[in-house]
């Protein structure tokens, strides 16, 4: 087992080392420096901190940032300042990834982009089995004080990833634009115009969404800083939300993405009371999910429910069960279920907000759907599902 843990970190700093100049230098013994190892960071020993000053500070800085990033994902001193005003959580791709100790972090290396100035940082999270969970990638800036004129910040990597990309603003959206997408403006305005449906929809204003463009989630994940995600190679397509900055990631290679556009909105007006069934249930009912309509996935639903008697609809909403190829996540198609059904009452829009206002906890769920529709137990949730099916 150590071996194959070696052999992988070998191939993941010849990956590293490949985007370098070809005639950097290859450190020797006599140019390494043993940097103090353990539960917080790893080093690879190739790393030259002894003729590089920048690498010892960084390498330095960065045990400093991951010895407090877990203690609050919207401030660190270690990050650069306005990151936090853009993104609200930059660093939330790595926040409390180490798992209680599970996984631990490996440097394994330090890529310049600008001489003195800027610096690419390569991460790691890998256990004691050789397992790799993530290799992520974020800037070291030089940002100079009186006090410290050597030091460095860390940053986001996104618009270093997307600096040469296409930007176009249609009405409130800005999209930022793979240079493998030919975009489609038609596209864009009609995402516009959903925009402005889902503002009178919330009884809200109109919301200014950025909008990355990517052709599909391999390049999504890129653009976000991973080289490796197991989730990136999961789905041939799909996309993120940063509701809290209303920035939308596609991996659709589409200008329309009408789900996450709504979870901008829920996150609006709902952050703090809505629950993953009815924020998924909504966000499918009002914008679909995998470009097909809710009741596509409703469908779906009902046929497999018929073909297989013995599942519980509890239990594929509680693991999220997906049918049919991945086509349809049963968590979205029953919350969608759920939020229809609140609209066809009289005072739909009233009754929903009951829904979307009744609490993000499992016992807030349960009783919410007591009330509105009359399902006294979780154990009456299948019987419920596949009735409104019917």
């Amino acid at each position: 087992m150590k071996f194959l843990f070696t052999a992988l970190l070998l191939v993941i700093l010849w990956a590293g080392s490949c985007q370098q100049s070809e005639n950097a230098a290859t450190p020797t013994s006599a140019t390494i420096t043993v940097l103090p190892t353990d539960t917080i960071l790893q080093y690879n020993p190739y790393l030259d901190t002894i003729t590089d000053t920048n690498s010892l500070i960084i390498a330095t800085t960065l045990r400093q940032f991951l010895l407090t990033k877990n203690q609050d994902a919207r401030s660190n001193i270690h990050w650069l300042a306005s990151d936090f005003d853009t993104y609200g959580y930059p660093f939330i791709d790595i926040y409390e990834v180490e798992e209680d100790g599970k996984w631990r972090a490996i440097l394994l290396d330090i890529i310049t982009i600008e001489k003195d100035k800027t610096y690419q940082v390569k991460l790691a999270y890998t256990n004691t089995t050789g397992a790799i969970k993530l290799i992520y990638n974020l800037l070291a800036i030089s940002q100079p004080t009186a006090a410290n004129p050597q030091r460095f910040v860390f940053a986001r990597i996104i618009q270093h990833q997307t600096q040469d990309w296409e930007v176009q603003q249609v009405g409130a959206i800005k999209y930022i634009i793979s240079p493998q997408h030919t975009f489609d403006r038609l596209q864009g305005q009609q995402l516009d115009s959903f925009n402005n449906v889902l503002a009178d929809f919330f009884e809200t204003e109109v919301l200014n969404i950025t909008y990355y463009l990517c052709q599909h989630p391999q390049e999504l994940f890129r653009v976000r800083g991973f080289d490796y995600n197991p989730t990136m190679f999961k789905f041939e397509n799909g996309g993120q939300n940063e509701s809290w900055r209303n920035i939308i990631y596609s991996g659709n290679n589409a200008a329309w993405y009408p789900h996450e556009l709504v979870h901008s909105y829920t996150y609006a007006r709902y952050a703090r009371t809505i629950h993953r069934v009815f924020d998924e249930g909504i966000a499918t009912y009002l914008g679909g999910s995998n470009e097909l309509p809710l009741s596509h996935h409703l469908q779906n639903l009902k046929r497999y429910l018929e073909d297989n008697p013995t599942v519980d609809a509890l239990d594929l909403l509680y693991n999220n069960t997906e049918i049919y190829d991945k086509e349809t996540a049963c968590l979205y198609a029953i919350g969608g279920l759920f939020c229809q059904l609140a609209l066809e009452r009289p005072n739909g829009k009233i009754v929903l907000q009951q829904l979307l206002e009744a609490g993000k906890s499992k016992e807030a769920f349960l009783a919410i759907i007591d009330t509105v529709f009359g399902i006294q137990d979780a154990t009456a949730i299948d019987g419920f599902v596949r009735k409104m099916l019917d």
